[in-house]
């Protein structure tokens, strides 16, 4: 059991290596064993075609944006700075991870309704941002009514439409953020979050 858990951490680590430096297009089921040291069938045991590879890196990298995200407000209480902390991490996430970013939204992944754990874990981070936007209507005195609900998923909705435009603009060079100055980047980041939150 030990060795089959390890045989898949090892063909994730491979996955996500080959994304980052080769590509997408470079990453396949064969790649990952020759990458991982194993035999061409290997894969198999854990991922019955490409796509499941994919959706399992995928699943990883929401998992690793949900604890940048909880990295970034821990030890805020404040709504709102919590909120563009939030905003912050996932525009921040992005930038360090664009291969893993942009195949954490479907890119190359056939279906990606299929995987359950993907959705999970894509449905975690939103709900990061929902909480957050939840805490911030609470203190200003937006109802408790099923409008209100209606009013926080539409308010979710549009403030991960901004982080998420916000990072594909950035990641793909259409948006110019400063670079080699992590402080400067991100009170760059702060300062668009920060003109658009009120709106949200």
């Amino acid at each position: 059991m030990a060795v089959a858990g390890g045989l898949k951490e090892r063909l994730l680590a491979a996955g996500r290596e080959i994304l980052e430096t080769r590509g997408l297009k470079a990453l396949s089921l064969r790649a990952v064993a020759r990458a991982a040291g194993v035999s061409h069938m290997a894969p198999y045991r854990h991922f019955a075609d490409k796509d499941a590879l994919l959706a399992a890196i995928a699943a990883r990298g929401f998992a690793e944006l949900t604890e940048a995200m909880d990295r970034a407000v821990a030890g805020e209480d404040d709504p709102m700075r919590r909120l563009v902390a939030i905003g912050v991490a996932y525009v921040l996430f992005a930038l360090e991870n664009p291969a893993l970013y942009r195949l954490m939204f479907g890119a190359g992944i056939g279906d990606v309704a299929r995987f359950e754990e993907l959705s999970q874990a894509g449905a975690t981070a939103f709900a990061r941002c929902r909480d957050a936007l939840a805490v911030v209507q609470e203190e200003k005195g937006a109802g408790d009514s099923g409008q209100s609900d209606v009013a926080l998923r539409n308010g979710a909705i549009a403030l991960w439409s901004l982080v998420h435009g916000l990072a594909s603009l950035a990641i793909d060079g259409r948006v110019s953020l400063p670079t080699g100055d992590p402080a400067a980047t991100r009170v760059s980041i702060e300062a668009i979050l920060k003109s658009c939150l009120p709106k949200v």
